[in-house]
């Protein structure tokens, strides 16, 4: 059998532009930098924008901040799914735009690429990501390395999260929108 033969191929996930619509089944999200914006969703029209996005994180244990490191990498590759049953889950890229991927499992609570969408966010968008959305590393865009603060209850990472690495056949690359 020649290497050609035995090639696995990859499926491709376009990258899009974060949009309202497209996103709703995930989750939402904020741009905390636009204060027009932010005015439209707050009962302050100035000054101090309140509760402009709501994160449920249960009551089992104390809120928690932590920064993920998202990495610039020429393919980005999903290797590994990772999803919440009881908690939303916050990321807000700090110093740079980020990629992200977003699905939902399939009957059974199987996780697979092939629900998965991926969406390019702005520096300083807050995004939420309701429970039991698949998600996993993202992946900085401009940077070598890009800070993403990270809102989830305390040690979630240890009591609340389900968590599948695939199998190379079950990976998928994400590529821009203009790639071909």
């Amino acid at each position: 059998m020649s290497v050609k033969e035995n090639e696995i191929k990859t499926k491709v996930i376009r990258i899009k532009k974060l949009d309202e619509k497209a996103f709703a089944k995930y989750g939402q999200f904020q741009n905390l930098l636009d204060d027009e914006a932010l005015a439209a969703r707050s009962i302050f029209p100035y000054g101090f924008f309140a509760d402009v996005v709501k994160l449920d994180l249960g009551n089992t244990t104390l809120p928690t901040v932590s920064v993920c490191q998202a990495k610039k990498q020429e393919e980005k590759r999903i290797t590994m799914l990772e999803a919440h049953q009881f908690t939303c889950e916050g990321l807000l890229p700090l110093d740079d735009d980020v990629v992200i991927f977003v699905g939902t499992p399939l009957p059974g609570r199987k996780f697979s690429v092939d629900t998965v969408e991926a969406f390019h966010v702005p520096r300083g968008t807050f995004v939420r990501l309701d429970p039991m959305i698949l998600h996993g590393a993202q992946f900085a865009v401009n940077r070598e390395i890009a800070h993403v603060a990270c809102f989830l209850p305390g040690r979630t990472f240890k009591n609340d999260m389900l968590a599948e690495f695939l199998a190379e056949e079950e990976q998928a690359v994400l590529a821009d929108e203009q790639e071909g």
